[in-house]
């Protein structure tokens, strides 16, 4: 079963991915006006370049530690029968009262860039969710699009996409619905492979 939100739950899935990579660490300070009338002050109040080297370090945050991986061969493409091997590494599971966020990562094992049969944009070929003890296994949350010029009205899954994964990692996140209250744990699919237990944070 699938929930329908509005196109505002994708600017949220968006918004959280950006504060990952803002600095939370701050003086708490804002900058405010244009960014015509700050450039233009700038250049005129002082025409030396400023080392913003330490800022762009200071919000950088590293990559969750990988908590659980499985291995095997998914189907890509448009055939069945035309199969990639991939590594499916779940980075994080994080919990809150209106949602869940999965963080994961795929990588090929083959040495090479695979087209992804799975683009990252429907539903349906996302990772489900399942508490144990559970017989209900989540989908993504989905955001409904309008009938463009060249197809009909699609839900989409609110999360990030990709149609190709190569040998190095690459990062991925998918919203679903909450979670139960009492979930310390969760079970994660991705088609074919073995499942994955991991630890729910909040």
């Amino acid at each position: 079963m699938t929930r329908t939100v509005a196109v505002g739950a994708t600017a949220a899935v968006l918004a959280l991915a950006l504060t990952a990579c803002s600095d939370d660490t701050g003086d708490g300070s804002t900058e405010t006006g244009s960014s015509t009338n700050s450039s233009s002050s700038s250049t005129t109040a002082n025409s030396t370049p400023q080392d913003r080297s330490t800022q762009v370090f200071d919000a950088y945050t590293p990559r969750d530690e990988v908590l659980a991986t499985t291995s095997g061969n998914i189907t890509i493409g448009v055939s069945s029968t035309n199969v990639a091997p991939v590594k499916f590494a779940v980075t994080s599971v994080r919990a809150t009262s209106d949602s869940t966020i999965l963080r994961y990562e795929l990588s090929s094992t083959s040495g090479e860039d695979e087209l992804l049969g799975m683009s990252g944009r429907f539903w349906y070929d996302m990772p489900t969710l399942q508490t144990p003890g559970s017989d209900k296994k989540l989908q993504s949350v989905t955001a409904s699009l309008p009938e463009g010029k060249f197809q009909g009205a699609q839900e989409r899954c609110v999360c990030t996409s990709t149609d190709r994964f190569a040998p190095d990692p690459r990062p991925q996140m998918v919203m679903y619905p909450p979670l139960p209250k009492d979930a310390t744990e969760v079970t994660i699919t991705l088609d074919s492979l073995d499942p994955v237990t991991v630890p729910v944070s909040r």
